[in-house]
């Protein structure tokens, strides 16, 4: 049997652009706050960050600054207010792998997103929750079969 780890994405902070992560192969894991992602990356490992510069309990960049501080491997979006070139610049002197807008078409997004976790454009699901099914193969061997919005893969 194989099995296909997804990539995990934390996300602190992000609403509207939690839906465009839907659409990727990836395990999305969806916080609220700083402090509460911060008690996430204490018992869990993950392969990206994809953050606000301001959060409400950790406003200014300061979760970003403890993340880059603690775990400076893992690679980072952080989004900014449009415009603001004082956040721009913070964020990139704490060293955000990307530094994006609040603004951002969700198409570039996901395509910075894939190319930042050197993901394939094929980890892009036609749906986002596909329905999985488990049937006999050949000679009683299980297959997985996906069910999409096109019929069965």
């Amino acid at each position: 049997m194989i099995f296909l780890l997804q990539p995990k994405v934390l996300t602190i902070g992000l609403e509207e652009k939690n839906q465009v992560l839907e659409e990727l192969s990836v395990h999305l894991i969806k916080c609220i706050g700083g402090f509460e992602a911060a008690g996430y990356l204490k018992r869990e490992k993950v392969d990206s960050v994809i953050t606000a510069w301001n959060l409400r309990d950790m406003p200014g960049g300061l979760f970003v600054k403890r993340l880059r501080a603690v775990k400076p491997d893992v690679p980072c979006i952080v989004f900014i207010d449009s415009g603001d070139i004082e956040q721009e610049i913070a964020a990139r002197s704490c060293g955000a792998s990307v530094v994006l807008t609040d603004k951002t078409d969700d198409d570039f997004f996901r395509s910075v997103v894939l190319e930042t976790m050197r993901l394939p454009q094929s980890c892009v699901m036609e749906e986002a929750h596909p329905r999985i099914t488990r049937s006999s193969g050949i000679k009683g061997i299980k297959t997985d079969k996906i069910e999409s919005k096109h019929g069965i893969e």
